[in-house]
């Protein structure tokens, strides 16, 4: 929502093309949000959209929330380069294997 204020919705994933009417909306602080999160009693929480953990600081998320980076907002691309920068950061190193696209691999 801009200036330190958040709206948030929830969706389950038992209606995939529910459209929420405006009574379903919240809006408040990041602290709201946070305080909405932690008081959810449903696991795992996907958090989505253009928030990261950094808007809560310096409280962390709870344990049942997973927030999923903004990157993957963007086209394709933007999503399969943060899991490559991911990828590499725990995976030094390059070899042929992981070089190799899939297509061109051996069966």
């Amino acid at each position: 929502a801009g200036r330190g204020r958040c709206n948030w919705c929830v969706f389950t994933p038992d209606d995939l093309l529910a459209r929420p009417g405006a009574e379903a909306h919240h809006s408040g602080s990041a602290a709201d949000l946070l305080a909405a999160l932690a008081a959810a009693d449903m696991a795992p929480i996907w958090l989505v959209g253009e928030i990261t953990p950094a808007h809560f600081a310096p409280e962390p998320l709870p344990a049942h929330v997973h927030a999923v980076e903004p990157a993957f907002g963007l086209r394709r691309a933007g999503a399969l380069a943060a899991l490559a920068v991911r990828f590499l950061a725990h995976h030094p190193g390059d070899d042929l294997a992981t070089l190799q696209p899939l297509y061109l691999r051996a069966p």
